[in-house]
């Protein structure tokens, strides 16, 4: 994640400017030199933002969050090219720019909505962890769970308080929970073998 900032960086350095004096002459030449690679140097860093974005979600295994990061790093791509299109265009083609800056708008909110929604889908998950931890020892597990008809009752319960707990989280913030209902079941038994160690 470092490599992006970097490069994203190195464009506002006087270090540049210094290496393109050496190597190109006239005042000219410099200026076009340092437009040209500030131009590359942004849009490659958005690009590698983005990159590391997807490589992210590639490495989680919710498919929900999986793809709200994919979305954020569209959107990043997309932000920083469509800035580089609108620096890049003359000002004497406005339509140029003005596709650029609808391209700003999209890719804005394209990173808002991912990188919110996923923020949002794992506070969900944490807060349904919660819940159904609490609600397990509710349910008196804390001694020893005689038989597999006390544990499918609990499971049947803490699902349905939790179905009911994500569809209020869902009505509250429109985005979907990340956790379906094996993944609660599956949590649901490790809470209660943790409990009875």
């Amino acid at each position: 994640m470092i490599t992006p900032l970097f490069i994203f960086i190195s464009q506002y350095t006087p270090f540049l400017v210094a290496i393109l004096k050496q190597i190109l002459v006239t005042p000219g030449e410099i200026i076009l030199g340092y437009t040209i690679t500030s131009t590359i140097g942004e849009s490659l860093g958005g690009i590698l933002i983005g990159i590391s974005f997807w490589i992210t979600g590639r490495t989680i295994n919710n498919f929900r969050i999986k793809n709200y990061m994919y979305i954020s790093a569209v959107g990043y791509i997309l932000l920083f090219s469509s800035n580089y299109a609108i620096n890049a265009s003359s000002p004497s083609y406005p339509p140029l720019r003005l596709v650029g800056i609808l391209y700003v708008a999209l890719s804005a909110y394209l990173v808002f909505i991912g990188i919110y929604s996923a923020a949002i889908s794992m506070a969900h998950n944490n807060e349904l962890r919660r819940f159904v931890e609490k609600s397990v020892k509710k349910e008196g597990i804390l001694g020893n769970i005689g038989t597999s008809e006390k544990f499918l009752e609990i499971e049947k319960n803490v699902v349905g308080a939790t179905k009911k707990l994500s569809h209020k989280l869902k009505y509250e913030t429109g985005i979907e929970l990340a956790l379906n209902e094996i993944e609660i079941k599956k949590y649901v038994s490790e809470v209660i073998s943790e409990i009875r160690k």
